[in-house]
């Protein structure tokens, strides 16, 4: 579904990404995690088109990513929703004119649990509600890769819980693939098939957590907590580190 190969961007003269290597299979909910600036909304940027990066290549089925496409979808942090459109015209903004008579729009309103509000203002919405709106948003062009960039760390943990479970369905229903940004170590185990860390400086996958448990989970299941341990001693082992290069020289003495 998803090949970057040798990654590397800078800004400046900073370098954030270095020789980034990750496969996605069709199906999989991935997650990006690492410290803040370790490059995982650049990152994530790239994959959708929306950033430039210096070289190596970005394949989505086969094919090169060379800017916004609506093979991938995309949810951001915030919900970003156009303040004059209803519901209903913020989901099929990507149709135009032709929003107004397609039923899948309701289809996707009543399966992210907002069809009432069809033709409510965002100001009328919650914070929660207006990042439903934004997931179905993202998947109304039916991509089969939809990106999601730290969504609902804006929200309280009860509708945080809520928006986690909605993603999981919606992923499985769908059919698919997803990589998640976050710096929620929790949301990425309960989330993901697997986890990649990503540290030093600069940024590099430090680390690939494969997380087999059947879905879906139960929050308390012990195998989780190994899991996000795993993943922690990771992202504290390598913030203690100033390179890549020493971190992974380090990890494989």
């Amino acid at each position: 579904m998803l090949n970057i190969n040798n990654i590397s961007k800078a800004f400046d003269t900073h370098q954030v990404l270095k020789n980034i290597h990750l496969n996605v299979k069709r199906g999989e909910i991935v997650s990006l995690v690492g410290g803040s600036g370790s490059g995982k909304s650049t990152l994530l940027r790239i994959i959708g088109g929306l950033s430039k990066y210096d070289k190596g290549t970005v394949t989505v089925l086969g094919k090169t990513i060379q800017g916004p496409s609506p093979k991938v979808g995309f949810v951001f942090q915030e919900p970003r929703l156009l303040p004059w459109l209803t519901v209903h015209q913020n989901v099929g903004f990507a149709a135009g004119k032709n929003e107004r008579n397609d039923p899948y729009i309701d289809e996707l309103l009543d399966e992210v649990g907002l069809k009432a509000f069809s033709n409510a203002l965002p100001k009328q919405l919650s914070g929660g509600m207006a990042q439903r709106v934004s997931l179905a948003r993202g998947l109304y062009t039916k991509p089969p890769l939809l990106l999601l960039d730290e969504p609902f760390s804006a929200v309280d943990a009860l509708t945080r819980n809520s928006l986690q479970q909605l993603l999981a369905s919606v992923a499985k229903r769908h059919h698919v693939t997803v990589v998640l940004v976050t710096h929620d170590v929790d949301e990425a185990v309960y989330l993901s098939d697997r986890v990649f860390v990503l540290g030093g400086i600069p940024s590099a996958i430090i680390a690939e957590v494969s997380i087999p448990s059947d879905k879906p989970r139960n929050r308390t299941d012990e195998a989780l907590f190994n899991y996000k341990k795993i993943i922690l001693e990771h992202l504290e082992t390598v913030s203690q580190f100033n390179s890549t290069d020493h971190y992974l020289e380090t990890k494989h003495a």
